[in-house]
């Protein structure tokens, strides 16, 4: 539903990126959903365990990593183009607007709030991802050395030669 609301405000290319993997996704989920639904009517609707469904279907799950890998610029470009899109900020005016009384300012009002959080999500899920990544790149540069009771740490720049360091 979302894919086809999509198609008149993305191009294919940014279609591409957002919904880079989408059919594997979908497709992987539903298979492990289905075999869960089964389990459930198998034994009654009182599940006592699911993990041997998880790992069967975990060797699959690698469109996941794909999807997450390429998140952070699928992310980049929905905010990029929200933040160009006058849609969202044409949706708050009516909102705004709308007389409370009216029929669908419930509804608008949801909408705006749905927005909103979703916006929240994706930068917070951006911010999480960059930390993350600094985190990593300053974690490959910190080099620790020992000796007796004294720990000694060097930050070492990126394009420092590690092989060729001797402390001794």
């Amino acid at each position: 539903v979302f894919y086809q609301a999509c198609e008149n405000i993305l191009t294919s290319a940014e279609r591409s990126v957002i919904f880079q993997n989408l059919d594997e996704l979908l497709l992987r989920a539903g298979l492990l959903l289905s075999d869960l639904k089964c389990r459930q009517a198998q034994e009654k609707g009182i599940v006592s365990s699911v993990s041997d469904l998880y790992l069967a279907h975990l060797k699959d799950f690698s469109c996941f990593r794909k999807y997450c890998m390429g998140h952070e610029e699928a992310s980049k470009m929905l905010r990029q183009k929200l933040d160009s899109n006058s849609r969202f900020s044409k949706l708050v005016r009516i909102l705004h607007f709308t007389d409370r009384t009216q029929s669908d300012h419930q509804v608008t009002l949801e909408a705006v709030q749905a927005s909103e959080a979703f916006l929240q999500d994706v930068n917070e899920s951006v911010r999480l991802h960059q930390s993350q990544a600094r985190l990593g790149s300053l974690q490959s540069q910190i080099l620790v050395q020992l000796d007796g009771d004294v720990s000694f740490v060097f930050l070492i720049p990126n394009d420092f030669d590690r092989t060729t360091l001797d402390l001794n």
